[in-house]
């Protein structure tokens, strides 16, 4: 056997020799430290999925909190409605008072956290308005102020709710 100056190995044994451990062929060979084709392919494809994470996170952040921003407005307007409705209420009664009426949508929007509530009465003057009359209320609030996420999709719109009823 041949030695290699440089190496210190058999010629013969450097690149094709196996050697056996408990029983199975293990090779020697130098250029075996090489990553496999499994372990590339394995690795190609996590760099692949974190592009498409890369890529799908802000349109998956877009569609999330274009969801929670629709459920507020939709809070909104159900809050408004109610404010209108029990405003009406307390109108519609022979003994009721614009004072007792803005107290009582005060109510509904203090309760359900719903700000800047703008509340408009028609006809203005309730007390002087004959039975039979019909009287509107109209509620509204800006979507901006009452935005959960705080990226309000509406702009400076106001969101508005009305509720008509006969007076006593």
């Amino acid at each position: 056997m041949s030695h290699a100056k440089d190496s210190g190995l058999h010629t013969n044994q450097s690149l094709t020799d196996s050697v056996a451990v408990n029983g199975h062929p293990v090779s020697t060979r130098f250029d075996d430290h090489r990553p496999n084709a499994r372990f590339l392919q394995y690795h190609s494809r996590t760099g692949a999925a974190l592009v498409e994470f890369a890529v799908l996170m802000p349109v998956l952040m877009v569609v999330v909190f274009g969801t929670i921003e629709a459920a507020s407005m939709i809070f909104l307007k159900q809050t408004l409605v109610q404010a209108s409705y029990e405003s009406a209420k307390v109108l519609a009664r022979r003994d009721g008072t614009e004072v007792g009426a803005i107290r009582v949508a005060n109510e509904v929007a203090n309760g359900r956290r719903i700000d800047s509530l703008d509340i408009r009465f028609e006809p203005s003057n309730i007390q002087s308005v004959p039975r039979g009359t019909f009287i509107r209320v109209t509620t509204s609030a800006p979507a901006n102020a009452n935005s959960l996420t705080g990226f309000s999709f509406a702009g400076n719109r106001r969101v508005s709710a009305f509720a008509v009823m006969v007076k006593e």
